[in-house]
């Protein structure tokens, strides 16, 4: 692998983590907590851990390797499946966050709704609610 080739890998590994961040900083700005969508994420982390130790274990180990150049089982390199890794968080956390501004918006609709319901009855003459008693 060449310098250039890891060095653009770091790069894409970064930008990815900093979109991750983005993702979390809108769920804390929203008060929602993506306990089930860290879960997935930490499932991911794993898998990837796991990976790289086989590739430990198998003799090829990084000892004294760039870690971005080691090629894993299917010719991938370690910066291919970070970059992969990070691209996968990234898209569970954003999935989570588009459905909690969906369903946000839905409920935000649904109250303009009852509430221009109600302020049309409050107007309507024929609403005995608004007849004052005698």
């Amino acid at each position: 692998m060449h310098l250039h080739e890891c060095h653009g890998g770091v790069e894409t590994i970064l930008e990815t983590e900093r979109a991750i961040s983005s993702e979390i900083v809108a769920f804390r700005e929203m008060g929602v907590f993506p306990a089930t969508e860290i879960a997935a994420v930490r499932r991911e982390v794993k898998a990837f851990r796991d990976l790289s130790l086989a590739e430990d274990r198998s003799g090829e180990g990084r000892a004294g390797k760039d870690p971005f150049s080691v090629v894993y089982p299917g010719g991938s390199y370690g910066a291919d499946l970070e970059a992969k890794l990070c691209e996968k968080k990234l898209a569970i956390l954003r999935v989570r966050r588009q459905e909690e501004q969906v369903a946000r918006a839905t409920v935000i609709r649904r109250q303009m709704k009852v509430k221009a319901v109600e302020e049309s009855e409050a107007k309507d003459p024929a609403n005995f609610r608004n007849q004052k008693k005698f």
